[in-house]
């Protein structure tokens, strides 16, 4: 959306809808992410002939938000998540070399497309809806996934209660298990020195994936 339709749009939203924008943006600009910051300017400046509480109650919640989510998700994160079909020969080898069921075969002699659609045999599901994923902290070692493991992520935006996913969480991945209780989210780690977290009302959530597969390396 550029500058004038933007400002066009905030002119006629509701006091809710421009909180809830100012917070998403608020949220990026205090973890240091990207974001366009003119947006921000534009919905300061109709905070501000509107009623400066809204920016103020915005700044306040995004602060929250993102404390609260660093405190109960620290340790959790995924790095370097990557679709199969797009990785490198080499970096498929190494990673079908870690795979349970892989050296029954030599992946060595194989192309890259042989080597994709081996890898999709080993876990059964299609590869352009495989991710492989690098696994940071050790919120979820009692699942069995530890610091330094990679896991399958078979791209979904749904997921079962008590399945283990990997959530997009106000814009950063971390893996959990998901359990929901009425109209309520939880995000649960596999860990007793972690609480569960609730994903409260204005948080930016989404299922970006079931985890399907820990790849270990053997040592």
């Amino acid at each position: 959306m550029r500058r004038a339709q933007f400002n066009d749009f905030i002119k006629v939203a509701s006091n809710q809808e421009v909180y809830e924008s100012a917070k998403e943006l608020l949220v990026f600009e205090l973890a240091g992410e990207r974001f366009v910051s003119w947006k921000l300017d534009i919905l300061e400046s109709e905070c501000t002939k509107r009623n400066k509480k809204i920016f103020t109650d915005a700044s306040s919640d995004a602060l929250f938000s993102l404390n609260s989510r660093e405190f109960y998700m620290e340790k959790s994160d995924i790095i370097n998540i990557k679709r199969i079909d797009h990785l490198t020969e080499t970096e498929l080898i190494r990673v079908l070399t870690n795979s349970l069921g892989a050296a029954r075969k030599s992946p060595f002699v194989q192309e890259k497309e042989e080597l994709i659609t081996h890898f999709s045999e080993i876990f059964g599901l299609k590869s352009n809806e495989l991710f492989i994923a690098n696994v940071s902290g050790n919120s979820m070692i009692d699942a069995g996934i530890a610091d330094g493991d990679r896991v399958v992520v078979q791209k979904r935006d749904n997921a079962n209660s008590g399945d283990i996913i990997v959530a997009n969480v106000d814009g950063n991945l971390f893996i959990k298990r998901i359990k929901y209780e009425g109209h309520d989210v939880w995000l649960i780690s596999e860990n007793k020195s972690y609480s569960p977290y609730r994903v409260s009302e204005g948080i930016m959530f989404s299922v970006f994936g079931k985890v399907t597969n820990i790849i270990k390396k053997v040592s």
